[in-house]
């Protein structure tokens, strides 16, 4: 008996200093910094400032990270730079779209597209000419019909920005990050803790070119945006066509077949709830699913697609996360990092390295 007693103090001892160690390592994480992967479904069409989620867009302008008034100013030649790329990009659009400039901008429109935006110097003349090509009525047609409306920022802050003593705001700045291509990235922090986010849309089609880049990823908040229920698309290179939402559901159950993501936690982000709800009143969502048999409100059609998604989450040593966007800006980010010291700490409790 006194042999079982003793066997079973030192089980107790070990799963404590287990318990300890594990805590131990989630605080040297939280002291460290926290990577966090946000995803979704894009396709290549969509101009790159609507690539940014609702939930990252939130996070920029909650963010605490400080910047200098020295490294402001150091930034004013990315914002003149930004603006003379975008006006070319306006009106290369333009002319593939065969929309015509006004006459008199046509000159104009060449020293831009010239202009070497890399070594250039503002002027308050620049500064006229990029105000004067944004009001064309065949550059508006072209921004109006291809282009969200965070590409317009800028342009609409000209006067402001080609004044000779104009130093960026923060401000300036994020907007910047949301129309650059490629991989969108910010710094927060959050009770004391340091959080980079990676903001990344892909095609299903290349997810395993670069889902390896990302290894070394803490938390995974993927992106479902539930107003696509009734969308339907071709499939790339094929005569086959799909449901959106169906796209975004199986890129879903790709991702976490990953190895490389595997010991990473995961949320499910529900965006763009104001639309789905409206939308459900003229769109039955059996319209997506004809076997669905659930009351016609947010949340039963949200409990059907949460069950879809644990259907296909087989890492039962981790929890799934859920969170619906139905607040404000503050509030989504609060939940959001909330979750994330949520999931980190039951990514390190249910790690190899820590079974009880």
């Amino acid at each position: 008996m006194s042999f079982l007693c003793s066997k079973n103090s030192y089980q107790q001892s070990q799963i404590s200093i287990d318990i300890d160690k594990s805590l131990k390592n989630y605080r040297t994480i939280l002291e460290g910094e926290i990577r966090v992967l946000i995803l979704k479904q894009q396709k290549k069409s969509v101009p790159t400032s609507d690539r940014s989620t609702t939930l990252f867009k939130a996070l920029l302008r909650l963010s605490d990270t400080e910047i200098t008034p020295e490294e402001l100013i150091e930034n004013r030649n990315l914002v003149y730079k930004t603006i003379i790329n975008l006006l070319k990009k306006f009106i290369n659009f333009s002319k593939n779209l065969n929309i015509e400039l006004e006459n008199n901008n046509i000159q104009i429109s060449k020293l831009i597209l010239e202009l070497d935006s890399e070594n250039f110097l503002w002027n308050k003349e620049i500064g006229e000419i990029c105000f004067k090509l944004w009001n064309d009525l065949g550059i508006q047609k072209t921004f109006e019909s291809q282009f969200s409306h965070l590409f317009g920022y800028l342009f609409q802050n000209l006067q402001r920005i080609s004044d000779e003593n104009y130093t960026p705001t923060v401000n300036d700045l994020n907007m910047i990050k949301l129309t650059q291509n490629g991989i969108i990235e910010s710094k927060f922090t959050f009770e004391g803790c340091n959080i980079k986010v990676i903001e990344i849309g892909t095609q299903n089609s290349s997810l395993k070119k670069w889902i390896n880049c990302f290894n070394e990823i803490q938390v995974l908040v993927y992106v479902i945006d539930l107003s696509l229920y009734d969308i339907i698309e071709n499939e790339e290179s094929s005569t086959t066509s799909i449901n959106k939402l169906d796209k975004s559901l199986n890129g879903f159950k790709e991702i976490i077949d990953s190895k490389y993501l595997h010991d990473c936690g995961m949320v499910v982000f529900f965006d763009k709830m104001e639309i789905f709800i409206e939308k459900l009143e003229s769109v039955p969502f059996n319209t997506y699913d004809k076997d669905y048999i659930g009351n016609n409100d947010l949340e039963s059609t949200t409990n059907f697609i949460k069950n879809k998604l644990l259907n296909y989450y087989s890492n039962l040593n981790k929890k799934l996360y859920f969170l619906i966007n139905r607040e404000n800006d503050s509030n989504i980010c609060m939940s959001v990092f909330r979750i994330v010291k949520e999931v980190v700490l039951d990514v390190v409790l249910n790690s190899p390295k820590f079974t009880i």
